[in-house]
Order: structure tokens, then sequence, then C-alpha cells
């Protein structure tokens, strides 16, 4: 008998995963059909005996639907610079958000003009509203991001994500998209303590806080960086 695979996932990534792998998706609302077998999804290293030096996909593994990237690229065609999107705030739900999250003005006082930037924040704070309504050479995607399907097809027409650690950085990693990553010292165990690479993702960069709460040397080398076009060369010290 052919073993049947099925996955509980929020509703918000079941457009991106199902082109995945032919299982059988299914909401995380939705009633779970009878299993033999089941287990969650941080136990799966585990049971693969995963280790930093062999984990199976450090390469791009994901891929948006090419019509949704058709439609993000006509949207931004009046951009003629090297896009750059941004990711500064995580879910205000998330017990650490306030410190792995950016004030957005500071971030935009790192970033050179020489580039376009693109707001890839689904749930911009009213204070954030504000600062864009005064910023308004940042395009904005939040009124037309449904699902990370349209978050997945934003990434793969940039040159660069600049980010805080959030959902969006690993959707980026998956994707294989040059992506920089702004990490507060107290970060997720999965980015390891110190280094500037992440042994799960190939196309991405670590910035790290020396001192917790406390961005400015991160800043000051992003715009260090993007003033001397390194995108996604190797970053100086």
């Amino acid at each position: 008998q052919t073993e049947k695979i099925i996955v509980q996932t929020p509703s918000s990534l079941i457009s991106l995963l199902q082109p995945l792998y032919p299982c059988q998706w299914i909401r995380h609302d939705q009633g779970i059909p009878y299993f033999d077998y089941h287990t969650a999804l941080f136990t799966l290293p585990l049971a693969h005996q995963t280790t930093l030096e062999n984990i199976p996909y450090t390469t791009a593994y994901l891929r948006a639907n090419e019509k949704q990237i058709a439609i993000w690229k006509n949207r931004f065609a009046s951009l003629s610079k090297p896009k750059i999107g941004l990711v500064w705030r995580g879910s205000a739900e998330h017990a650490n958000d306030y410190l792995r999250s950016i004030d957005l003005t500071r971030l935009l006082e790192a970033l050179p003009t020489e580039f376009d930037y693109i707001s890839l924040q689904k749930e911009p704070t009213e204070e954030d509203l504000a600062v864009l309504e005064k910023n308004p050479q940042i395009y904005q995607c939040q009124n037309m991001i449904e699902d990370f399907s349209d978050t997945a097809a934003i990434c793969q027409c940039l040159d660069l994500l600049i980010c805080v650690d959030t959902s969006v950085t690993h959707l980026a990693g998956a994707l294989g998209v040059p992506t920089w990553v702004l990490l507060a010292t107290d970060c997720d165990w999965r980015w390891g303590k110190k280094g500037d690479v992440s042994p799960w993702y190939q196309s991405i960069k670590l910035f790290r806080q020396l001192k917790t709460n406390q961005w400015d040397t991160v800043l000051d080398k992003l715009q260090r960086c993007l003033s001397q076009g390194i995108l996604m060369q190797d970053t100086p010290t």
C-alpha cells in the first residue's frame, strides 16, 4: 500500500506549499483525517539525524507561482533602480518582538538613495504608516498581499531583501533570494551565536548586534555595504 502524507499548516501557506510535494495539505482549522502515525515538524531533524553537516537543502527549494511573479514584475515596472525589499517588524504577538524589530525611521536613515525600496510589511503599525506617508518613495505592498504566495512572488522580483528575523526571512532563504538578516543579540537558536552565514540558507547573510537593543553598528554596516554596492558579495566586517 502506498503511503499517504498529510500536512497541516496555516492557511496562508497552502497556496505556496501545494506545488512543493504531492501530499494532502490541510488548514489548521480543518479536521484531521485518519492517520497511522504523526510527527511535529520540528521533530523531523531528530528522526532524520540531521546535523549542520548534512542539512538536506541549503539552496533554493521553493519557487513562487510564475503568473504571480509576472503580476508583481508588472507592478514594479516603473522602478528603474535595483530593487531592495524591506521588513522591519515581526508579529506583535511574538514575545521578543520588541527586541527583534527596528524603528522604521532609523532604518530609512541608513538606506542610500541609489536603490528602489519595496515594503513587504504585511501589517504596518499606525506609526509605520505615518512614516511611510512621509516617504512616498517607498513602494508599499500591504494592501495587495493576500498570503505567502504573494510575498514569495515579490521576493523573487527583488535584487535583495533586508529584514529582521521573521517568517519572511525563512521564506526568502527557501526561495534562494539574496537576503540580509538584521539580528538581535537574543536571536532565534537557528541562527547560532556567531558568524555571518546561515547553515540553513546559502543566500542569507547575517548582520548581528554587538550589544542588546543597540542597532547602530548593524545599521552602519548595512549602510556601508549598500553604499559600496556589495549586495550579496562578501560583506565587510
